[in-house]
């Protein structure tokens, strides 16, 4: 198993959100993206109310289908996607896309011009379930917005394709299939069957070949989008190589 030419992302943000996302063509009818206020922690809001109801924004963090995780167009901001609750039950929907009134009572919320969602509020984050698909959001009070900025070396953990897991040959291992990204755009892609230079930004990959990448960075989990096959690399502690 070699690190081949990955396709673009199966899902776009519109089907990453489903009806939401679709609807929310509002106050705004270009696609320019919107710009949402992440506040630092010098300007950290108050934490949600205690009894459950949702007050203040939440941001985009994860979707489902099912079980099965699935993600933003890599070139979509999600801190641009955020549910914004008033204490008189309006608020607003915010996409790239624009913004959309909403309207909520209890566990409910309708999105102006969508049919209603439900939704339920644990501490700092608000899980919404929209048919098959649960959205995840967090809180501005605890939302840090998530870096798309690799650095380092990050080594194969494992590969599934559509979810089921593959096999994969003793060759491929942590030793010997990693990526190393260097902070001045460029990097190595290393396999069993040797190594190839790339350049790297905002979620892509280049290769001198012409062929390229999308990837996903959260936290210390890379995921890398192939043809016939998805990789989860983890940062490796140690980023020598």
């Amino acid at each position: 198993m070699t690190i081949k030419k990955p396709a673009a992302l199966a899902l776009t943000a519109a089907l990453a959100l489903s009806a939401l996302a679709a609807c929310s063509s509002g106050s705004s009818s270009s696609q320019t993206e919107t710009t949402a206020s992440v506040t630092t922690a010098a300007t950290k809001p108050a934490p949600p109310p205690a009894d459950g109801k949702p007050l203040g924004k939440y941001y985009f963090s994860q979707a489902f289908n099912g079980d099965k995780e699935v993600y933003l167009n890599v070139d979509m901001d999600p801190s641009t996607i955020y549910f914004e609750f008033s204490e008189d039950g309006t608020g607003s929907y915010v996409s790239p896309n624009g913004t959309s009134k909403i309207t909520w009572s209890g566990s409910e919320a309708t999105v102006e011009g969508s049919s209603k969602v439900t939704f339920k509020t644990e501490n700092e984050k608000l899980t919404v379930e929209d048919g098959t698909m649960t959205l995840i959001y967090i809180h501005e009070s605890a939302y840090e917005k998530p870096s798309d900025i690799p650095d380092g070396k990050y080594v194969f953990s494992s590969a599934h394709d559509d979810g089921k897991p593959i096999e994969v040959g003793s060759e491929v291992t942590a030793e010997s299939t990693y990526l190393l990204f260097k902070k001045d755009g460029t990097g190595i892609a290393h396999s069993a069957s040797g190594s190839q230079t790339f350049t790297w930004s905002n979620g892509h990959i280049n290769y001198p070949d012409g062929s390229d990448a999308t990837y996903v960075l959260r936290g210390t989990t890379m995921t890398l989008f192939e043809i016939n096959s998805t990789m989860i690399l983890e940062k490796a502690p140690d980023t020598s190589v």
